[in-house]
């Protein structure tokens, strides 16, 4: 599993969708170092801005490129069905940018598309300043399934915090609220989750490569690379 500050910065994705849950039972006391990982990729929406960031790139592409790129108006769409370097490359890729201006990619949504070690399923939804951020997506890396559910404001500084209820569901743990504002790079701020138990991330205080947090206010705990 790749470290979680790189994950906070550019999480690998691999999605796929994890089971429905009628409310936050995410006993987080409980959660191994891969789940809480995943969880906050999921969370600060790191797996959103990856996903997008990862189209923007592949839509650069043309119509001879593994995946194969067509344009059709202001939606793009990237389409597997090919090898690449690291394996064959399913599913698609469907972009609708801003009329007019194809680098404004206002939405994003993702068909089951992956390389067998990463799927991506759902929807990103990004304004062209980075000021909104709305994902239903769902991410599986190394195996383990991560939904997200979460709406995003971000302000001048980068700082982003909840602006609608957001929720994710990590397979084997459940599912939590998400709370807080935090920013990616340079790291910082907090952030939240609210299962079943609460767990606190204090980003401000990362050091040597972990992530101190807390449990029901509890004893200190750390998440490290």
């Amino acid at each position: 599993m790749r470290a979680l500050l790189f994950v906070l910065a550019t999480s690998t994705l691999s999605l796929a969708a994890c089971g429905a849950s009628d409310g936050p039972d995410a006993d987080l006391a409980f959660a191994d170092d891969a789940q809480l990982r995943r969880a906050l990729a999921a969370a600060t929406g790191a797996d959103a801005l990856d996903a997008h960031a990862l189209a923007e790139a592949l839509a650069a592409g043309d119509a001879t490129s593994c995946p194969a790129v067509t344009i059709e108006g202001d939606t793009t769409t990237i389409t597997g069905g090919c090898n690449g370097e690291v394996g064959p490359i399913v599913g698609r890729i469907v972009v609708e940018s801003a009329p007019g201006d194809r680098s404004a990619m206002a939405r994003v949504r993702f068909e089951q598309f992956g390389d067998g070690a990463w799927t991506i399923d759902g929807l990103v939804e990004r304004s062209p300043d980075g000021a909104r951020v709305v994902a239903e997506l769902s991410t599986t890396v190394d195996g383990l399934a991560a939904h997200a559910q979460v709406s995003l404001a971000c302000d001048e500084r980068a700082v982003c915090g909840v602006a609608a209820p957001s929720t994710i569901e990590v397979d084997g743990l459940g599912t939590a609220e998400v709370l807080g504002a935090w920013r990616h790079a340079p790291l910082g701020g907090s952030l939240t989750l609210v299962g079943a138990s609460k767990a606190t991330f204090d980003f401000n205080a990362v050091a040597d490569g972990c992530i101190p947090f807390t449990v029901d206010g509890g004893a200190g705990h750390r998440l490290c690379d």
